[in-house]
């Protein structure tokens, strides 16, 4: 600080002391949280196939595709209603 200004951070809320992310860096940093993501999303659709056939078996082969092809919001939702399904093509909505 100089004369009682407040020193000012960098542009992109840097401080002085702290180097910026490389472009490298960042896709690094953006590949790791995509990998966690569809880590969960692997894991959620095993959990979730595991406990179809354990209430369903045998379970049809449309419901295991979907059951590949869904977003994490889609398994969360379908984890929250496979105890209450009659079947497993309860766990989605109609439509």
């Amino acid at each position: 600080m100089t004369g009682g200004a407040p020193e000012l951070a960098p542009a992109g809320g840097q401080h002085a002391h702290e180097p910026a992310m490389t472009a490298a860096q960042k896709l690094h940093a953006a590949g790791r949280v995509e990998g966690r993501v569809e880590g969960r999303v692997e894991e959620a659709r095993r959990i979730i196939e595991r406990l179809l056939r354990k209430r369903f078996a045998p379970v049809p082969e449309a419901v295991l595709a979907r059951l590949q092809a869904a977003s994490l919001e889609d398994l969360e939702a379908w984890t929250d209603r496979i105890f209450d399904a009659a079947a497993p093509e309860e766990l989605w909505p109609a439509g």
